[in-house]
């Protein structure tokens, strides 16, 4: 006899923000598969429904969110990395600018004199 089984998964969790940066809405959705004999026979990509919706039906919102929260706070770590190398190398050329900046204004004083 034929033994089947069927499973409902997290698939996805969509988040959307609006033109100004605001987030405007966030859904989430489920893969249901059915196995036959422990080989997969059928999936179906789930309709996707509000967050709070999801989470009542067992999306598991607050792993996605810990781990969303990691490389978010991952991401701005590498960021903020980017932007001090970026800042240290713009004082290191302004420097150089004030530098030569300075030489030729002593030209244009010697110049001038002569």
């Amino acid at each position: 006899m034929a033994v089947f089984t069927e499973t409902k998964k997290p698939y996805e969790l969509l988040v959307r923000w609006d033109k100004d940066g605001n987030i405007a809405g966030a859904h989430v959705g489920f893969i249901e598969r059915t196995f036959k004999d422990g080989v997969e026979i059928a999936s179906k990509i789930g309709d996707v429904m509000p967050v709070a919706v999801g989470a009542s039906a067992g999306f598991p919102l607050a792993d996605i969110l810990e781990t969303v929260q990691i490389d978010a706070l991952t991401e701005r770590d590498a960021a903020l990395a980017e932007k001090q190398t970026a800042v240290q190398a713009l004082q290191t050329k302004q420097a150089a600018l004030d530098v030569a900046t300075a030489a030729l204004t002593a030209r244009e004083a010697a110049t001038i004199k002569a």
